[in-house]
Formats: structure tokens, C-alpha cells, sequence
């Protein structure tokens, strides 16, 4: 290949990773605002019913961070966690992992509202639940 052959090569190459490069960081969907789902969960002591809160507070990229809040409807039982999450270069998969305990969600983003998740914590707390976030919209527009 000629200096020249290999110029107009190394300058298509600069040229479709400098356009496809940003394009990646631009799919990445927003998930900051407040999701609530209601669902059923089991632990140690059964099964019961959960609401759940998820604030996403902060995003750059596919990195944020929130708080979780959790309800137990039957007996009244409730807590909130600060959460660190990423979202896979799918721009589908979510895993949000709680600061200060073992618990781990697992998720998949539906659409931009609608998040479907799993969550799991093993140990003398051990829980297991499954259910469907739903973003709540501003309604103050």
C-alpha cells in the first residue's frame, strides 16, 4: 500500500470512529426521576406484599446513583438504602446494588417507563422478589 493508500485509509478509519464513538453515549436512556412499583416478595417469614420506590437522582452516562425505599404492606415494616447503579452496553440490562447491604436488583428496561426486576439478597435476611417499576411522569409541565 502506497503513503498515500494508507493516508486515505488511516483518515476513513479517524472518520467512522470519531462518528460511531459519541453515538454510543447518546443511546443511553435517562433513567433519573422516581419509579414505584407494588409486588410480591418472599423471605425467611413468607411471602408478602412490597411497594417500592426507586429515586435515581444522578446520571452521567450509563452510571447513577439513588435511593431505595421499601414498604411492606401486611406489616407495616419499612427502610430506605442509598444505591449505586450502571446500565449494560445493551442499553437494556440494569443492576443496581444497595451501599450497605448484599441486596442486588437486576433489571431490563421495557421502554423508557417501564422497568421489569428481580432483587435478591442471601443471608439471615434473605429475600427474593420480582416486579414492575413505572416511572412517574412530571406532571407539573
Amino acid at each position: 500500500m502506497s503513503n498515500r493508500g494508507f493516508a486515505l485509509f488511516a483518515a476513513v478509519l479517524w472518520l467512522v470512529a470519531g462518528y460511531s464513538a459519541p453515538a454510543v453515549s447518546q443511546d443511553v436512556p435517562s433513567l433519573v426521576g422516581t419509579w414505584i412499583s407494588t409486588h410480591h416478595t418472599q423471605s425467611s417469614q413468607g411471602f408478602t406484599t412490597i411497594e417500592v420506590e426507586l429515586v435515581i437522582d444522578e446520571q452521567q452516562d450509563g452510571l447513577f446513583n439513588g435511593q431505595v425505599s421499601w414498604r411492606l404492606l401486611e406489616i407495616g415494616d419499612s427502610g430506605s438504602e442509598d444505591v449505586l447503579g450502571v446500565i449494560d452496553w445493551d442499553n437494556e440490562t440494569v443492576v443496581i446494588v444497595n451501599v450497605n447491604d448484599t441486596g442486588y436488583i437486576q433489571a431490563r428496561l421495557v421502554n423508557d417507563v417501564t422497568m421489569e426486576h428481580v432483587y435478591y439478597e442471601s443471608g439471615a435476611n434473605a429475600v427474593v422478589s420480582r416486579g414492575v417499576w413505572q416511572k412517574q411522569l412530571d406532571t407539573q409541565n
